[in-house]
């Protein structure tokens, strides 16, 4: 699969993703374990099938 074929649904996850990320934040903020944990299992499944279809293996984010 070329990334052009799935630029839309890359799109679409990656606002996912962020939406997500926000709930996690929230439910940080709120202490609530469980949610924590689904959220976490949730975000880390998508991370991982937007390393599968873009094929990137470049890091982004580098630590200082």
């Amino acid at each position: 699969m070329t990334f052009e074929k799935n630029e839309f649904n890359i799109m679409i996850m990656m606002r996912l993703a962020e939406g997500l990320l926000i709930t996690l934040v929230k439910e940080i903020d709120n202490r609530n374990i469980k949610a924590i944990t689904t959220l976490e299992k949730i975000l880390k499944g998508i991370f991982q099938e937007l390393h599968i279809i873009t094929g990137c293996n470049m890091v982004m984010f580098k630590p200082r």
